[in-house]
């Protein structure tokens, strides 16, 4: 985990990397949100 948050931090300066880390994020806790509602739920959602 530490090689991981080493590179990030030393980027974290640079508002718009922090901005797209923030970004990545979100779109990825809400991809995965939806992913794995849809495979708990069977019936179809549309």
């Amino acid at each position: 985990m530490n090689s991981v948050a080493e590179p990030l931090a030393a980027r974290r300066s640079n508002p718009v990397t922090a901005v797209a880390l923030i970004g990545a994020l979100i779109s990825g806790g809400i991809s995965l949100t939806l992913v794995l509602r849809a495979m708990v739920n069977s019936a179809p959602m549309a």
